[in-house]
């Protein structure tokens, strides 16, 4: 999915997409032949996950601490995304 369909359904805006993966909470999407970022569906349970840590009050440093990384798999595509962030 193109970064306009992972903004909706993750329920934030396209800059903040691209906000959190200059941060390191979103891995680095591949890339379309066109230059287009594509994403996967693990991505949006990762913007959901951080749009609701942060609602509870976290801090984007604290969403990057390894304690939560069993949690949200932040440093690659593959992994325990939905596991336990329901």
């Amino acid at each position: 999915m193109k970064i306009g369909e992972l903004a909706q359904s993750a329920g934030v805006p396209i800059d903040t997409v691209r906000y959190y993966e200059r941060q390191g909470l979103l891995p680095e999407p591949e890339r379309q032949p066109s230059g287009y970022r594509r994403y996967q569906s693990a991505d949006v349970l990762r913007l959901r996950f951080v749009r609701r840590a942060k609602a509870l009050g976290f801090t984007l440093d604290e969403l990057r601490d390894a304690r939560l990384a069993p949690i949200v798999d932040f440093k690659g595509r593959a992994g325990k995304a939905g596991q336990g962030a329901a």
